[in-house]
């Protein structure tokens, strides 16, 4: 799009749609054959209403520089990492792409979605990870078949499970920060060893940089407090960083508390957007007549959300180093590629306040510890049913997640549905449904775009607005289609196209998030993607 002066710029900028509106002056065209790059960024923890909050400091030009965030909605319960990669990058529901959560079911037993022992990481003589638990092909796997491989595709996060399930199988590297050996690694089912670039990164940015360092915060404290609560009650710090400002990240220590500290801090942001940078222009991404996909997933929110609130002023801090990092980081693309870059940013899923400051406020909401909620239900349980069995009759509870022991002599349904109506009693639980009626649920339900057979629990339940359900280690969880945790920012910056009309105003859908790479890469969406793409070409 050219945009023909700086109050035009603003007056789109300040409309509900960011297409090509953060600068000025227009960047040189395209030449013909010349290719392109798409970039997607996903912040991981990121509600749309935090954007609305941090106005006043992101400026005119908006978060990252790409304008004012359109509303989108997750449409399902289980609004979690795995599960919100996997939706931005097919276009599909869980029900559909199979990524039920953060952990699936194997042969009734539960186990990390990305966990995959054929495809070794670098330097690691156990385990793998890969993306083969994905049902349907990402929108890189349609670029990737639509040039016949010529296209490159490359993510790169602060965990695994975003780096694989951005990426598919196909890419050229899904790669992310491993807390265990302190660096950035992938697998041998993309590259048997880091290329080039990647151990050229490695150099350029040792983690000796941040082996004495503390995190103070970007800006006054005094400032910082107006979005965000200091030493918010029931925090759980982390790695041992300290509860308040400033945070001993570098403590002398080569160390996994240390490699840890460094992804919750901003520190894991340069980390991250340095590989992304040096994936460019290693890759010459963009600039080899065809066009590329670079996917990326900021982590350091999400960490610093669960370990001090969503609503800290750590967690505040690190979205707002983002949008400054980030600012740099697309002006650089800019530079290189003018017009022929096109950026997309969203969220895979956002979070409730901390239990204690809602309450705090006068306001519903708190925390249920699944230690103590697992021994209420085999109560229940025990007390209907009777000769419980030796190992109880729950074997996971992983919100929103319960599953149930086969027991001789009691029909599953029966024991499904007495958990149901106990979890329901719970003062933090909305409803709790059983398998066979999550599959009676009608098709647009968010219970039933949630549910995959073989792969979900027995019941499938959710927390009322305001409450979680914290695992042990962390202040907050977040799993559920209140607006809180399911409804996040869309931005679009891509010069050449605009908002489609009819969205103008509208919440839109993260199933729209695929179709709308697939129609800026001049591809068909992926297979599973039956949305509609959220931009249209401009008509010149």
């Amino acid at each position: 799009m050219k945009v023909r002066s700086r109050l035009f710029c603003l007056l789109l900028c300040g409309a509900a749609v960011s297409i090509a509106c953060a600068h000025a002056r227009t960047p040189p065209a395209a030449e013909p054959g010349a290719g392109r790059l798409v970039v997607l960024v996903v912040i991981d923890q990121l509600r749309y209403a935090e954007l609305l909050l941090l106005a006043p400091e992101l400026g005119d030009a908006g978060f990252a520089g790409l304008g004012a965030p359109l509303p989108a909605r997750y449409e399902t319960l289980n609004t979690e990492t795995a599960a919100g990669h996997a939706t931005l990058s097919t276009g599909a529901w869980p029900e559909v792409h199979g990524i039920v959560g953060n952990s699936l079911l194997e042969d009734g037993a539960p186990r990390a979605a990305v966990d995959d022992a054929r495809c070794p990481e670098w330097g690691k003589r156990a385990g793998g990870r890969s993306a083969a638990a994905l049902l349907v092909p990402t929108v890189g796997d349609e670029l990737k078949l639509a040039s016949l491989g010529r296209a490159r595709v490359v993510a790169i996060a602060g965990k695994d499970r975003a780096a694989l399930l951005l990426a598919g199988q196909s890419a050229d590297l899904a790669l992310y920060w491993d807390p265990d050996q302190g660096q950035l690694t992938s697998t041998s089912c993309y590259a048997d060893a880091p290329p080039p670039w990647v151990q050229l990164e490695r150099q350029a940015l040792p983690l000796s940089k941040w082996l004495h360092w503390e995190w103070s915060p970007s800006r006054p404290l005094q400032r910082l407090s107006r979005y965000g609560v200091a030493e918010a009650p029931g925090a759980v710090p982390s790695n041992g960083i300290g509860p308040r400002f400033p945070h001993a990240v570098g403590q002398g220590d080569l160390s996994p508390r240390y490699y840890k500290a460094l992804r919750a801090s901003p520190a894991g942001t340069e980390i991250l957007l340095g590989a992304a940078r040096a994936a460019a222009e290693g890759l010459s991404l963009g600039a080899r007549g065809e066009a590329d996909l670079l996917l990326i997933s900021l982590s350091a929110a999400d960490y610093s959300g669960h370990a001090f609130g969503a609503q800290s002023v750590e967690k505040i801090d690190n979205l707002l180093v983002m949008h400054d990092e980030l600012s740099r980081f697309f002006a650089h693309l800019r530079g290189r590629l003018g017009e022929r870059v096109s950026f997309v940013l969203s969220s895979d899923h956002g979070a409730p306040p901390l239990g204690q400051h809602a309450r705090a406020l006068r306001l519903p909401g708190g925390a249920l510890a699944a230690p103590a909620l697992r021994a209420r239900l085999e109560q229940a349980l025990s007390t209907k049913f009777a000769h419980p069995p030796p190992d109880g009759f729950v074997t996971f509870l992983d919100d929103p997640w319960l599953g149930l022991r086969r027991v001789p002599g009691v029909a599953l349904e029966s024991l499904a549905a007495a958990a149901a109506e106990a979890l329901e009693r719970e003062p933090g639980i909305a409803r709790a449904l059983t398998a066979a009626q999550v599959l009676a649920e009608p098709a647009v339900s968010p219970f039933r775009h949630s549910f995959a057979p073989g792969r979900s629990g027995d019941v499938l339940f959710e927390a009322r607005p305001g409450w979680n359900f914290p695992p042990e280690g962390d202040a907050m969880e977040h799993r559920a289609h209140w607006n809180e945790a399911a409804l996040v920012p869309l931005l679009i910056s891509a010069p050449g196209f605009e908002l489609r009309p009819a969205l103008r105003g509208a919440t839109l859908r993260t199933t729209q998030v695929a179709p709308t790479l697939a129609r800026l890469l001049g591809i068909a969406p992926p297979a599973a993607a039956l949305d509609e793409a959220a931009v249209v070409a401009i008509d010149r």
